[in-house]
């Protein structure tokens, strides 16, 4: 039997389509190199020579042509067994987890509605999804641990190296901040302006606290950070207590914070532009993604970009 692998008919069909090694190699993204060894293997293989080799480059011999085509039509059954592979794949799914990371309901400033997600999941009733309002620490562990099979939320550093992904949005920041009596709140205010107070970072939002933590770095200011992590929930009281202050998503605060003994200021850099956090939906590299999950992602991504 002959031992002929795809990607060798890929490589050869690819010469012989354009009549040269250094064209089919620029098209596949590969070097002429692999392109010739992979084509000489092949002549070994199958004991006789595909290419006329000259001055001007490549031509077919009588046997190549046979070959080109007979490889042309292999190729296109593997490519058909491989699309009836998805389908059968769309065809088994039957459950969908998602982890959505909570500030993007809409009830906490986001743009998802629960409705948005019931109404999806009923054109599908055969698929067993299970959309989890979590903190960002959980999603990605979970998503790490495939205990998810798709998180919404704040990234982590081998967002690029080990994950698909699509970015949603940028969400501008604000500083919940101690409230003077008889001082008028800022408009803004910069990293400098808060260094003489500590950081209290959200339990469970460490790559939230992070990037806030790591863009003030990047313009050269230090951040004083509590030894104590807050719930979002119970930070209020601390804040006022300790003279200390937290980060959270602008309009996550401005729709939630509602004590008068803090106020919520826009955190801006040195030219006076929001500092922003980035949200991502994003998945295991490596995914096969079924049109049921296809169409779950652009829905996800379509109330982003509305």
């Amino acid at each position: 039997m002959l031992n002929i692998e795809i990607r060798q008919l890929e490589y050869f069909t690819a010469a012989a389509r354009m009549g040269s090694y250094a064209r089919a190699a620029k098209h596949l993204f590969v070097s002429p190199q692999a392109i010739s060894k992979s084509v000489q293997v092949l002549e070994s293989h199958l004991g006789v020579n595909l290419f006329d080799r000259n001055s001007n480059g490549i031509a077919l011999t009588d046997f190549g042509k046979l070959f080109y085509e007979k490889s042309l039509a292999v190729i296109e059954e593997l490519e058909e067994l491989q699309r009836e592979a998805e389908c059968h794949v769309a065809d088994c799914v039957s459950i969908v987890s998602v982890g959505i990371h909570s500030l993007c309901f809409k009830e906490n400033g986001g743009s998802i509605a629960r409705s948005d997600l019931l109404g999806f999941s009923s054109r599908y009733p055969d698929v067993d999804f299970r959309f989890m309002e979590m903190s960002g620490d959980a999603i990605v562990e979970s998503i790490a641990a495939d205990n998810l099979d798709f998180a919404i939320t704040v990234p982590p550093d081998n967002l690029s190296r080990d994950y698909e992904s699509v970015e949603l949005k940028m969400f501008p920041i604000a500083a919940i901040v101690p409230r003077e009596r008889g001082v008028r709140l800022p408009e803004s205010l910069t990293v400098p302006q808060l260094s003489g107070r500590s950081l209290v970072s959200l339990s469970g939002e460490r790559e939230l606290n992070k990037v806030f933590i790591d863009q003030a770095e990047a313009q050269g200011d230090r951040i004083a950070v509590s030894s104590l992590q807050i719930a979002p929930n119970s930070d209020i009281e601390f804040i006022t207590e300790c003279r200390a202050y937290s980060i959270r998503p602008l309009q996550h605060a401005l729709r939630t914070v509602t004590c008068l003994l803090v106020g919520v200021v826009p955190v801006v850099d040195d030219r006076n532009e929001a500092i922003s956090i980035p949200l991502y939906l994003f998945w295991k590299k490596g995914r096969r993604l079924a049109p049921v999950e296809r169409s779950l992602l652009d829905r996800i991504i379509s109330l982003y970009r509305r």
